[in-house]
């Protein structure tokens, strides 16, 4: 049999020597060489964290980082533009050029992928990836995410930010907008999910979801003039919200573990009592905080339940 044609699709050994070796851009985030979808619900930080890793990543002179922008208003543009000055990456706004927009980019990304021109060292992000395709049309996503796969294989890195559905399902998740083709075609997509403050700053948590790599859940936060910085632990985004809704009742528990109500039976009755809280709430509330607010052990030829507050 003539195996000739296998050498066709081989990659030689100079070609192999170009890929770079997978290493981190940005730790337990982006991994370069991969092809990365980042969502977050509406105004959930996406757009102010990533222009803080652009700068981040821009501090290495051998990577070339290019943040296409065109979910941004006009009155916006400026201050983009001088963080992108400050921070070392290139800002392209192609709806703010005449004659111009994102399908434009888009075709241009197509010819260099034909070009086979090298992208080595280049990072693109694209802010949002729903202005570069239709998120729900399964076939337009599967040719753009072949041209982005195929510039990866070159040496680029591609991060494509995105949103979730405006509210999160019945048990409180958020879910990605678009087609499940997508997570299927990419490297990692992960979840970015914010906790908005009453002084106008936002912490914002990822959630990891589809990973290639071993990746840690991180924390930033987003002070009220817009300024990021990476807290140095992981802070749980869906209990800190759980704490605020739940504050009454997980009061009163408290309340009835210090009275010395501190078997569930007890919990429950002095909880409805003084609350009007449901059995169904009360076991809900003392499962959710569940060794953070206080412990469990088992006493007693019953075995029975008691509850002690955390130090």
């Amino acid at each position: 049999m003539d195996d000739d044609w296998e050498r066709e699709f081989m990659m030689t050994q100079e070609e192999l020597d170009e890929i770079a070796d997978p290493s981190w851009l940005y730790r337990d985030l982006i991994i370069q060489g991969h092809v990365i979808v980042i969502v977050a619900p509406p105004n959930g930080g996406k757009t102010t964290i990533f222009e803080y890793i652009a700068a981040q990543i821009a501090r290495d002179i051998t990577k070339r980082v290019i943040y296409i922008n065109a979910d941004i208003s006009g009155p916006d543009m400026k201050r983009s533009y001088n963080k992108a000055i400050n921070g070392g990456y290139s800002l392209l706004t192609p709806d703010g050029k005449v004659g111009k927009s994102m399908d434009d980019v888009v075709k241009k990304l197509m010819d260099f992928n034909d070009e086979g021109e090298n992208q080595a060292g280049r990072i693109y992000i694209f802010d949002t990836y729903k202005k570069m395709v239709n998120v729900i049309n399964k076939t337009k996503n599967k040719i753009l995410l072949k041209v982005l796969r195929s510039l990866s294989t070159k040496g680029a890195t591609i991060i494509l930010l995105g949103h979730t559905n405006k509210y999160p399902d019945s048990e409180g998740n958020y879910v990605y907008e678009g087609t499940g083709d997508v997570r299927a075609d990419v490297d990692e997509l992960i979840y970015l999910i914010p906790l908005k403050k009453d002084d106008g700053s936002m912490v914002v948590s990822t959630k990891p979801d589809k990973i290639r790599g071993d990746f840690k859940p991180i924390t930033f936060n987003i002070s009220p003039d817009r300024m990021v910085t990476q807290e140095d632990g992981f802070v749980d985004i869906n209990y800190e919200k759980s704490l605020i809704e739940n504050q009454e009742i997980a009061s009163i528990i408290k309340m009835a573990i210090v009275m010395g109500h501190n078997h569930q039976a007890s919990i429950i009755g002095f909880s409805k009592k003084e609350g009007g809280f449901s059995k169904r709430k009360v076991l809900d509330i003392l499962k959710t905080f569940t060794p953070r607010m206080w412990t469990t052990k088992n006493i007693g030829e019953n075995n029975k339940l008691i509850y002690e507050l955390r130090d």
